[in-house]
């Protein structure tokens, strides 16, 4: 499948076009996650999190721009609202 094909198969909720799609950018999404934390427990947490914002939000991406780009965008503001939750409590 190329990639147009898996992000309009995800647009539809398409289980095997999201797991395609997360296997394909998750060592981009933990490499950018690898740069704020260490900590293993936080790495999986933002990593779901961000993956959850991008299948939510996939369906308002218009292929305007890289969807690589896109990814990455979604993901930093998902971690950057864990930390800013994380620290409301501290």
């Amino acid at each position: 499948m190329t990639e147009k094909e898996i992000i309009l198969a995800c647009k539809q909720n398409d289980r095997r076009a999201q797991e395609a799609l997360y296997r394909q950018y998750f060592p981009l999404v933990k490499s950018i996650c690898l740069r704020y934390t260490q900590d293993e427990d936080r790495l999986v947490t933002i990593i779901n999190n961000g993956f959850l914002k991008v299948f939510k939000g996939i369906k308002d991406y218009t292929f305007s721009g890289s969807f690589e780009g896109w990814v990455r965008r979604v993901v930093f503001n998902a971690m950057c609202d864990f930390f800013r939750k994380e620290n409301k409590y501290l």
